[in-house]
C-alpha cells in the first residue's frame, strides 16, 4: 500500500481512482489539493459533486462511457481557467468487466497559453500580410493616379477593402486647421454626425490645437496610434459636443486611430486618419510606410501638374509670339509692298521727265531748223524728220 501510494504521488498530475458511482477509491495528494481537501477526506467522496455542475456533467459522461464500452478516453477541459488534459483509463476485475476508471488530469494550461499565443501571432502575421499586399496594390493604384482625388479616393477604397474608414485632411497654408479632403464613412452617419455637432465636412475646418495629438503627430512626422478616439475629437470639436462624443465615436465606429502625415522632406501635405475596431497599434508601422508612399506620390502629382500649366503657359507665350511675329511680318510685307509702288511711281515719272526732255530738246532742235527753211516742202520735211527721230510718225 504504502508502494502504491508512493506511485500515486511521484507525478505531479491529478491521479485518482473510482468506481461507477463516482466514489473516490484512491488517490494522490495532488487530486486532493486540487480540492482544498485532506487526502483522508478526499478519498471516500463523489468526485461529481465536487467539480462545477458543467464540468460533473462533462467529465461524469466520459467516464460512463468507459464503463459502457471498456476503453479509454483522452478529452480536455477547462476549469475556472485552467485547462486539464484528462485521461480516462478502464480498470477491470478478473472476469474483464469494468469495475472502476482510473481519472488522470494533466494542467495543460501553460500548453494553451503557448499555442493560444501561437495562434493569434500566426493570426497577426497573416492579418498584417494581408495589410501590407493591400497596401502595396494600392500603393501601386496611387502611383497612377493624375489628381490629389483620384488618390484619396483610391486611399480610401484600399482602405475600405480591410475593412477600416479613412479621412484625408489638407492643412490650411498656416497649418493652423485642417480641411476635410475625402472621407468613407457612411453618409448617413456623416449626417448624424453634423446634425448631433453642427460640424459640416463640407465647408467647416477642424483646429490644429496646440500641443494637441495632430500637432504633435505633425511636429514628430510619425504615425501614432490611439485607442482614446475621445481625446482627438475633444481637441477639434467645440466644447458645447464633449458630452456627446463618446456617442458619436460608438455610432460612427471610431474605437481605435492612427494618425499618419503625409510628409515629402519638411513639407506636410496632408493627414490620414484610419479608424476601425481591430486596428491594432502594430499596424502603425504599415500605415507609417503607406502614408510616406501617399505622400510622395501627391507630390509626383503636384509636380506633374506644375509642369504641366507651365508648358500651358510657355505654349500659350509661344503661340502669342508666333502671332506677333505673323502680324510684324504682314506690316513688313505691306511696308515692302508700298516701297515698292512708291520705287514704280518714281521710276516711272523719271522715265516721263526724260521722254519729255528729249521730246523738248528735239523740238527746240526742230524749230531752229524750221527758220532756217526757205521753203514750205523744206520746212515740212524738216519737222518730220524730227518726229520720226522721236520714234513717232
Amino acid at each position: 500500500e504504502e508502494m502504491i501510494r508512493a506511485l500515486l504521488n511521484a507525478p505531479a498530475d491529478l491521479v485518482m481512482l473510482v468506481d461507477i458511482h463516482g466514489i473516490v477509491l484512491e488517490a494522490n495528494d495532488a487530486a486532493a489539493r486540487r480540492f482544498d481537501m485532506r487526502i483522508d477526506k478526499f478519498v471516500g467522496s463523489i468526485i461529481w459533486d465536487l467539480l462545477p455542475a458543467e464540468q460533473s456533467k462533462f467529465r461524469k459522461a466520459h467516464a460512463d462511457r468507459v464503463f459502457e464500452t471498456g476503453s479509454p478516453v483522452r478529452v480536455e477541459d477547462e476549469q475556472a481557467g485552467t485547462w486539464f488534459d484528462n485521461i480516462v483509463y478502464p480498470v477491470h476485475d478478473a472476469q474483464g468487466e469494468t469495475v472502476s476508471v482510473a481519472l488522470l488530469a494533466r494542467d495543460i494550461t501553460h500548453r494553451k497559453q503557448m499555442e493560444a499565443k501561437l495562434r493569434r501571432s500566426l493570426e497577426e502575421t497573416e492579418r498584417g500580410q494581408q495589410m501590407l499586399l493591400v497596401l502595396s496594390q494600392v500603393t501601386q493604384a496611387v502611383q497612377r493616379a493624375k489628381t490629389p482625388e483620384e488618390i484619396y479616393q483610391t486611399i480610401g477604397e484600399g482602405i475600405a477593402s480591410l475593412g477600416y474608414d479613412a479621412a484625408v485632411f489638407t492643412p490650411a497654408a498656416n497649418q493652423a486647421y485642417l480641411i476635410p479632403a475625402y472621407m468613407t464613412y457612411d453618409p448617413s452617419d456623416l449626417q448624424a454626425a453634423e446634425k448631433m455637432t453642427g460640424f459640416s465636412t463640407e465647408s467647416d475646418r477642424l483646429p490644429v490645437v496646440d500641443g494637441g495629438l495632430v500637432e504633435q503627430v505633425f511636429a514628430a512626422k510619425k504615425a501614432v496610434y490611439s485607442a482614446e478616439p475621445e481625446r482627438y475629437m475633444s481637441q477639434v470639436l467645440p466644447a458645447s459636443v464633449g458630452p456627446l462624443i463618446e456617442q458619436l465615436t460608438s455610432s460612427m465606429g471610431i474605437e481605435r486611430v492612427i494618425h499618419a502625415p503625409l510628409v515629402v522632406g519638411d513639407e506636410i501635405l496632408g493627414l490620414l486618419v484610419v479608424t476601425g475596431s481591430d486596428l491594432r497599434e502594430a499596424d502603425t508601422q504599415a500605415m507609417s510606410v503607406f502614408a510616406s508612399q501617399t505622400a510622395i506620390s501627391l507630390e509626383n502629382v503636384r509636380l506633374f501638374q506644375e509642369a504641366r500649366t507651365w508648358a500651358a503657359e510657355l505654349e500659350g507665350r509661344v503661340a502669342e509670339r508666333t502671332g506677333e511675329l505673323a502680324s510684324a511680318n504682314m506690316e513688313l510685307e505691306a511696308a515692302l509692298a508700298d516701297r515698292k509702288k512708291v520705287e514704280d511711281t518714281v521710276r516711272r515719272s523719271r522715265e516721263d521727265t526724260l521722254r519729255s526732255y528729249r521730246l523738248l530738246l528735239a523740238l527746240s532742235q526742230a524749230a531752229e531748223t524750221v527758220q532756217r527753211a526757205r521753203t514750205s516742202e523744206e520746212v515740212f520735211r524738216t519737222i518730220g524728220d524730227q518726229v520720226a527721230g522721236l520714234g513717232y510718225r
